[in-house]
């Protein structure tokens, strides 16, 4: 187990063979388009901190160094819209602004 889960892995298999008993072909759904690694993910220290204590979350980007790739992360957030992170043709990351955080 890693050391940032509160979730045990028991637990998070027990949730997946719970939505196996809903529907087989939603688990198979859920695990071929990786919707489990955002699962994991979210059952972890950091997950949980970054929607009750963002400011525990260690690594940032300070928007003033970004550059254009962040000015332009910045600017399709403020839309409202989701943004995909993208290395080598493949998805690292898909965000989207956080609907609390009021927009200026």
């Amino acid at each position: 187990m890693r050391k940032t889960q509160f979730c045990t892995v028991g637990n998070n298999d027990d949730i997946l063979d719970m939505i196996g008993w809903m529907s087989p072909d939603r688990k198979t759904n859920f695990l071929s388009h990786s919707a489990n690694l955002r699962f994991y993910a979210l059952c972890s220290v950091e997950g949980l901190n970054s929607y009750i204590a963002p400011e525990k979350i260690k690594a940032q980007i300070k928007v003033s160094r970004g550059g254009k790739g962040i000015s332009r992360l910045i600017r399709v957030l403020g839309k409202n819209e989701f943004i995909r992170i993208v290395k080598d043709s493949q998805t690292v990351l898909t965000i989207g602004m956080d609907n609390s955080i009021a927009t200026g």
